[in-house]
């Protein structure tokens, strides 16, 4: 099976050869695409945000596609857990540490991936498509704010091209009464389809500082994670999180009075003083990841869904710093 092209040159450069070299490819368009069913995608990407942009990254997901009446429902599951980690964490030093490469799967993994994943329902998404066009689908939706000092925010996920070389854009829309905009794209372009339409390469943007390739490759139907088998997420929670509690708690003040203005006071919390909150949330978790020895930017999405699990139990529920401690060590607020 043909590896997936590895972005190490300079994104432009990079797209341009994989669009030129997809331009030959045989049969690429003649062979129809059904989306229906599941799918592993596989991203390889350089970050220019991060310290070392040239530095090959890889993320993976399920997404399953499934008809719903005369639209497409399309579920993400950011957690794909594997029996075989080789090439995707590694215990070298002591911890579990997400490999810096263009991880491949290996025959063991490929085998899993036919014959379906398991996955952690923890972080899914997902969204109900209509039809656009001939050949797309959109769930596009407009924010809606009861005033223009409000903003709201909403995905709108979208396809292009499903039965060809579809394009899947993810647009991130933040908008109040007086004004919507655009806050980030996630796109991913095929370019090559392969294997009678079971395989799809392409290239992959974030935001505009994300750039790679990506392979979407037919998968038996996902199945939700067995017994006491853990995702990355859950053993991340364990080897980083056992000192969040007192981290947040020592000499944080501000923190400590938005909480009593909080559920707790009877009152709602300013909006002002509940982003300051979840900033300091958010802090107090990286650093827990820091003092691990580990960059909190290879843990992105556990650190997104925690912050707000956590912002949750201490902002709205009134929840005090030592019970979401508590909850943190007895393993009941994961990722």
């Amino acid at each position: 099976m043909a590896k997936l092209p590895l972005c190490r040159t300079r994104p432009l450069a990079a797209a341009l050869a994989f669009a030129v070299a997809a331009l030959s490819a045989p049969g690429r368009a003649d062979e129809a695409v059904d989306l229906i069913g599941a799918w592993h995608v596989l991203v390889h990407y350089t970050d220019d945000h991060t310290h070392d942009p040239d530095q090959m990254r890889w993320d993976d997901k399920v997404w399953l596609f499934e008809r719903s009446g005369s639209r497409l429902r399309w579920v993400e599951y950011p957690l794909v857990v594997f029996k075989d980690q080789t090439g995707r964490f590694d215990r070298s030093q002591g911890r579990l540490a997400r490999v810096l490469d263009g991880w491949e799967p290996n025959e063991a993994q490929l085998a899993q991936i036919e014959a379906g994943l398991e996955v952690n329902n923890r972080g899914s998404k997902s969204k109900t498509l209509r039809k656009h066009g001939d050949d797309g689908w959109r769930s596009t939706t407009r924010p809606t704010a009861a005033s223009a000092s409000i903003v709201t925010y909403v995905e709108n996920w979208i396809i292009e091209g499903a039965t060809g070389e579809p394009i899947f854009r993810r647009e991130d829309v933040m908008g109040s009464g007086r004004a919507e905009n655009f806050e980030g794209v996630t796109e991913y372009t095929a370019t090559e389809v392969a294997s009678r339409g079971n395989v799809l390469r392409g290239i992959f943007e974030r935001d505009g500082t994300r750039h790679g390739t990506f392979r979407m490759m037919r998968s038996g139907p996902p199945r939700s994670v067995k017994g006491k088998a853990k995702s990355e997420g859950q053993r991340f929670h364990q080897k980083y999180l056992e000192r969040f509690g007192k981290i947040v708690a020592q000499g944080d003040d501000t923190l400590e009075e938005a909480i009593a203005r909080g559920a707790k006071g009877g009152g709602e919390l300013p909006e002002e003083a509940r982003e300051s909150a979840q900033a300091r949330i958010r802090a107090a978790v990286e650093q827990s990841i820091r003092d691990a020895g580990a960059d909190p930017r290879d843990f992105e999405r556990e650190v997104d869904s925690l912050t707000r699990k956590i912002g949750e139990l201490l902002l709205d529920e009134g929840r005090s710093l030592e019970e979401v401690e508590q909850l943190l060590e007895d393993g009941k607020i994961n990722p």
